[in-house]
């Protein structure tokens, strides 16, 4: 549905989807603004749950306004061109939405006209000034460091929330594989576009578990799994990989996993593997599953994919 430029527009004060995506990308871009870092479509995809097909374009908007350059190449990918603290949100929206000024008659068809002004048109006026003003005094930095709060679970809950809120989980699950250390790395490069599909049977895993114990609740089967892996740090002894995964095809918000896959050396041909970190859990508007289910279902989709994990870099041969 498209705003009108006159100011957020709807009465109930809601942005757009397209606001909404680029504030999303920008959040995205700017935890990663003081390491120099470019990010690529897809990890901003997967960092913040925005549809694959929309996010060149929301990016092409970002670029368009000068608030993000992109780069190609290997490296390339998307940079702010600015420091967080120096963007503000009234760009952010402006960038999704257009200028937030009153271009047309908030009761009418057209542009307001001196002899026709409407009697809403000074109040809706001095409205979008404060609306504006507010947005300006509000920082890219201030909203990244209220992204991480949440992230961490200590940003206080809005007493007027009305969201469906979904508790993240703590995930901190360990296994034991036969393959040596030094192996890990390679075998997992070569692993890496499977993991979304090995992820995948970990939900179809929990999913015949909840059908069992909820027959008449909602399906945690995923359509796919979006996964992104990179290497965090490596030594004799042990490895250690970023991890997010994402699923899509779930009817109502996604289901997602940020954390660490770790692996160490315990002796001759025996590596350990661990894998932690916060999941959240598909939740449905109208249904949440009891706390006790969802913590089940959330730690055998956990055990599953370090199972198939271990079992697969086993079976994994040498190139």
């Amino acid at each position: 549905m498209y705003i009108t430029r006159v100011a957020l527009i709807h009465m109930d004060m809601m942005l757009s989807k397209r606001a909404d995506y680029v504030i999303r990308a920008a959040l995205s871009l700017a935890s990663v603004y003081e390491s120099g870092e470019y990010r690529k479509i897809r990890e901003i995809v997967l960092d913040t749950d925005l549809p694959r097909n929309f996010a060149s374009q929301i990016l092409a908007r970002l670029v368009h306004s000068e608030l993000v350059v992109s780069r190609a190449g290997k490296s390339g990918g998307y940079h702010l061109t600015r420091s967080p603290e120096s963007i503000t949100l009234l760009e952010l929206v402006e960038c999704g939405e257009g200028p937030l000024k009153p271009e047309r008659c908030v009761l009418g068809d057209g542009p307001c006209r001196w002899d026709s002004v409407c009697p809403i048109h000074e109040t809706w006026t001095n409205a979008t000034t404060v609306l504006r003003a507010t947005l300006e005094q509000t920082t890219l930095l201030t909203l990244s460091n209220g992204d991480s709060a949440l992230a961490g679970g200590h940003h206080p809950i809005p007493l007027d929330t009305h969201r469906a809120l979904t508790t993240n989980m703590t995930i901190d699950e360990s296994a034991s594989l036969k393959v040596e250390i030094s192996e890990v790395v390679s075998r997992l490069e070569r692993l890496e576009p499977r993991l979304g599909t090995l992820i995948k049977a970990s939900y179809d895993a929990a999913e015949l578990l909840r059908a069992s114990i909820e027959p008449g609740g909602h399906s945690w089967s995923p359509r796919s799994v979006e996964v992104a892996a990179r290497i965090l740090s490596e030594d004799a002894r042990s490895r250690s990989f970023d991890l997010t995964w994402m699923t899509n095809g779930l009817s109502e918000p996604t289901s997602r996993f940020e954390g660490r896959l770790e692996f160490r050396s315990v002796g001759a041909n025996s590596t350990d593997i661990r894998l932690l970190g916060r999941f959240r859990p598909p939740s449905y508007i109208g249904h949440q599953a009891p706390s006790s289910l969802v913590e089940q279902l959330g730690g055998t989709i956990a055990k599953s994919t370090l199972r198939q994990l271990a079992m697969t870099l086993e079976m994994e041969s040498r190139a």
